[in-house]
């Protein structure tokens, strides 16, 4: 019974586990957070899959502008949160780079003579055989060769090429069988990608390429030396009849089958540097990690200027402020700037916001982040204040000024009648002196 309930609690728990989409994690990037710059676009590449790292499944989304990725985004399947160890993001990153660039080079023109494939598995099978032939028919030249007095020097020639025609068809063999087993990797590869295993997936080209350029150097070899025993019967002075030359020259030769081989090593040489640089450019993404920690500063700093906030939402619905940037648009409007009680707190918005849309615009993320948060609470601190109302505040200036203009009033009747009764205190006096006469003797 308890086995069975715990079974049915690993359904339960299972069942509220709801992966990414590819369209999720797209949003993720692009609208619910803010990684990229307004001339980026996000992009999952094929085979848009999730690719494993111990244990935890991540997206690699791209970055892209004008056709060119300039950042790599992993995001965790299961959270929806950006990759946070180091190792772990150059891992993730490495993985999408090889990941998506050899298959679109598989699903491409190269896929014709995709290496890993059940074609050319198939024609390296059949190589097998036609150089498998050859083998009984260089044996037949080389026991003609032995009859013919003279000939031991062409003999021990002929028995070395049906050595060579042997070596190729046992390397044939091998190179048949390590294809299929690169194909299915390939497949589980490209199907349920691991970072752990894109240095295997390396191996398999590397193993690949070296055994088709110790291939291809063999074959040359053996065409060189058919080639110099054909010249050497041709102009042999000894005992041989037309005939038998006849006979040497229809049996010795290069397969017709495998003259498609001689543009295949040209298209594999090709190829290799192709695949090379893609490894090359997995194992340098320094400038990728370095470009993704930039843009984790961008989103940090976004989610504080203009990210929704709930505490500014929720501390007067009325305003019907979403973010940061409604909050300092209302308070800092011309209308409202000098309504506001927290004046001083006025002031330090002005000053914060200011600098943090500067610092934000000239990519200093860092910086616009720290000023970001000074204004955050410089909102609070306004929007949990009062709010002088416009009509109050015209009654309380009104009421002053016709204050002021009483104590004007005041103050001029004050002096006026001081400047009166100066006046008349002068002409009092004149009079006076007008009635005195000196007296006669």
């Amino acid at each position: 019974m308890k086995k069975i309930l715990l079974l049915l609690t690993l359904i339960l728990i299972a069942s509220f586990t709801i992966a990414l989409s590819q369209t999720d994690v797209t949003n993720i990037v692009s609208k619910q957070n803010n990684y990229l710059l307004d001339s980026e676009n996000a992009v999952v590449y094929k085979p848009a899959v999730t690719i494993s790292y111990q244990r935890e499944d991540y997206w690699v989304v791209a970055g892209i502008q004008d056709s060119t990725v300039t950042v790599y985004i992993p995001i965790n399947n299961d959270t929806g949160e950006l990759a946070t160890g180091e190792i772990e993001k150059r891992k993730l990153i490495e993985t999408e780079i090889v990941l998506s660039k050899i298959y679109q080079l598989k699903n491409s023109s190269y896929g014709t003579s995709w290496p890993f494939s059940h074609s050319m598995n198939s024609s390296f099978y059949d190589y097998q055989r036609v150089f498998g032939d050859m083998i009984l028919k260089t044996v037949n030249v080389q026991t003609e060769l032995e009859a013919i007095t003279g000939a031991e020097s062409l003999a021990l020639k002929a028995d070395n090429i049906q050595a060579s025609f042997e070596e190729l068809g046992e390397d044939s063999e091998v190179i048949a069988e390590l294809i299929d087993e690169a194909r299915l990797f390939e497949e589980k590869y490209f199907a349920q990608p691991d970072t752990n295993q894109t240095s295997d997936y390396e191996k398999y080209f590397n193993d690949y390429f070296e055994t088709i350029d110790i291939y291809k150097s063999n074959y040359y070899s053996v065409e060189a030396a058919v080639t110099e025993l054909k010249s050497e019967i041709a102009s042999f002075q000894g005992d041989m009849e037309s005939t038998q030359k006849e006979f040497f020259f229809n049996s010795l030769g290069m397969p017709v089958e495998t003259e498609g081989l001689k543009s295949f090593f040209g298209q594999m040489d090709q190829m290799k540097t192709i695949i090379e640089s893609v490894f090359n450019e997995g194992k340098n993404v320094e400038a990728f990690v370095g470009n993704l920690e930039t843009r984790k500063a961008k989103n940090e700093a976004w989610k504080v200027l203009f990210a929704p906030s709930e505490k500014l939402s929720s501390i007067t619905p009325s305003y019907q402020i979403s973010n940061l940037e409604d909050a300092a648009t209302l308070i800092l409007s011309s209308e409202n700037i000098s309504y506001w009680k927290e004046q001083d707190s006025v002031d330090a918005l002005q000053t914060n916001w200011t600098q943090a849309e500067m610092r934000y615009e000239k990519g200093d993320y860092a910086k616009s982040k720290n000023f970001g948060e000074k204004a955050v609470k410089n909102a609070e601190d306004i929007l949990e204040g009062s709010f002088i109302d416009v009509e109050t505040a015209n009654s309380q200036e009104l009421i002053f000024q016709i204050v002021i203009v009483l104590i004007v009033i005041f103050v001029g009747v004050f002096i006026f009648e001081k400047v009166i009764r100066k006046k008349k205190g002068k002409e009092e006096g004149y009079g006076e002196y007008e009635e005195y006469k000196p007296q006669e003797y």
